[in-house]
């Protein structure tokens, strides 16, 4: 089932206005959605919205939290990665996260891929493009491409997201 008729994709979608681009990218308008939660005498922001950046994978962290489980070191004899992720449960409660984070993205058949570093998100269309360079504190919608003015950071954060594909085997497809 697709969510469009006709044509291709980057004609007829369904944007996630206010934010570039649409889902199945790497951009905001492809991977900033709500994440609505509920939970009476717990949850602190009832009602409201709160801007904290959370990701999937934070929601394994979350659960292990809440419920007390430990998350194995191997599983069948074989090492299990790490959870990547982080709890919400601090914010849940009103708080703040623990800790500035970098977050990966790749996604789209695994071409488009993107890393978040605090404010900072560096993305790409594909493995052959260039990377575009945005500051999400001051440009909430990806409109001005700061690659080439900070070239040092593009290299820094390429670098990592490289390590992390390394990390997680996606330098092996």
């Amino acid at each position: 089932m697709r969510s469009y008729a006709r044509g291709r994709i980057d004609q007829v979608n369904a944007s996630n206005t206010p934010f570039r681009k649409y889902k199945s990218t790497d951009h905001e308008g492809g991977i900033c959605t709500p994440f609505i939660a509920a939970w009476p005498g717990v949850i602190q922001q009832q009602g409201q919205v709160c801007n904290a950046v959370g990701h999937l994978i934070d929601v394994m962290p979350t659960l292990a939290e809440i419920s007390g489980a430990q998350y194995p070191a191997e599983y069948n004899g074989r090492t299990v990665l790490p959870m990547e992720g982080a709890s919400l449960l601090p914010v849940f409660q009103g708080g703040k996260q623990k800790k500035e984070r970098t977050l990966y993205w790749r996604t789209h058949r695994n071409s488009h891929r993107a890393i978040r570093r605090g404010a900072w998100k560096l993305v790409s269309a594909t493995p052959q493009s260039p990377w575009q360079l945005y500051d999400l504190k001051h440009d909430r919608f990806e409109t001005q491409d700061l690659s080439s003015a900070h070239p040092n950071r593009v290299k820094e954060m390429a670098e990592l997201y490289a390590a992390w594909e390394r990390k997680v085997g996606l330098d092996r497809e």
